[in-house]
């Protein structure tokens, strides 16, 4: 009876686990572009804003976004942080003058390695 209550647990908990990730990509599902809402708006009102939330820039960068369709276009991308607070956004400036708020958060900026594996799996 115990070995048989063994198995029963052992062939139900995988079940549960996979129950809870339905909806996410495969491992052999090809990269897609995602509808997710972006805030967008102008900016001098994008850096306004930042100010106003005593962010500061962090790091910066000149790369490539995405247009929506299969097209890359450049833009600026950019950390900006409040150490005292440990907020941070991740910011998106494009040419034509808008920018965009990617996300953000509290608690502040992870730096350690093996706490970004332990996160994500990155290794």
């Amino acid at each position: 009876m115990k070995k048989f209550l063994i198995v029963l647990l052992l062939s139900v908990l995988p079940s549960s686990v996979y129950s809870q990730v339905d909806g996410g990509p495969s491992e052999n599902e090809p990269p897609s572009f995602r509808n997710k809402p972006v805030l967008c708006m102008d900016k001098d009102q994008l850096i306004e804003n930042s100010k106003r939330n005593e962010l500061v820039p962090l790091v910066g960068s000149v790369g490539n976004t995405f247009d929506g369709e299969t097209k890359t276009f450049p833009a600026f991308f950019l950390v900006v942080y409040n150490q005292e607070k440990g907020t941070y956004s991740f910011l998106e400036f494009h040419k034509d003058g808008w920018a965009c708020l990617l996300g953000g958060g509290r608690n502040g900026l992870i730096f350690d390695y093996e706490e970004i594996d332990r996160q994500l799996g990155w290794e």
